[in-house]
């Protein structure tokens, strides 16, 4: 007998829960047919999940161009995006308790990227609230703290070596001697002329 793995349901936990203004929204799982609409239309108006602002003008793309492309299986095409990727039901509950329009939008955006990219891309785009200086921020952070990581020259040192192995010089004393130049590699001794006539 080939390999069971057992039943993938034990394994997965696709509900998640939205909380506008101190009510909670159980968002059920995408169906399989929801996930290949959402990736054809992020296909089709593109960004990045990685970029804030790409990120939010992409989400606002797809709620935009969602009429242009045929609806999943079961869902009338006249059906806004919104009720598309968060249920009919939910979108109920929310209009029932007087949700904003904004916060619909988001909701529904934010489930739309965890279809795309996973908890991480739609925790991203909740916390900024769809706003992209919100999202940009953090990814300063993140290219500063990268930058960090990285080894840096130090002011007056200078690297030699390989791609395979670097050392660092360090800076001299600052005494007011000086260090003497490691000597010019022979190649560049033939070609140089000096005052000596070497």
């Amino acid at each position: 007998m080939g390999l069971n793995l057992g039943d993938l349901d034990q394994y997965l936990d696709d509900t998640f829960t939205l909380t506008v203004r101190g009510v909670e929204y159980e968002v059920q799982a995408a169906s399989a047919e929801l996930g290949l609409w959402c990736r054809a239309l992020a296909a089709r108006v593109g960004g990045e999940l990685v970029d804030g602002a790409e990120m939010v003008a992409a989400g606002e793309r797809a709620a935009e161009e969602a009429e242009q492309i045929p609806p999943p299986p079961g869902v009338d095409k006249n059906t806004p995006f919104e009720e598309v990727i968060l249920g009919a039901e939910t979108v109920a509950q929310m209009v029932d308790n007087k949700v904003r329009d904004t916060e619909l939008r988001i909701c529904a955006t934010t489930a739309y990227y965890r279809i795309l990219g996973g908890d991480e891309a739609a925790r991203r785009y909740w916390e900024a609230g769809g706003d992209p200086n919100r999202l940009s921020p953090t990814n300063r952070q993140e290219r500063r703290a990268a930058a960090k990581a990285k080894p840096r020259k130090a002011s007056g040192s200078r690297t030699t070596g390989t791609a395979a192995a670097r050392t660092t010089r360090t800076r001299a004393s600052g005494t007011g001697t000086s260090t003497p130049k490691p000597p010019a590699k022979a190649a560049s001794r033939s070609t140089r002329s000096s005052a000596t006539g070497r």
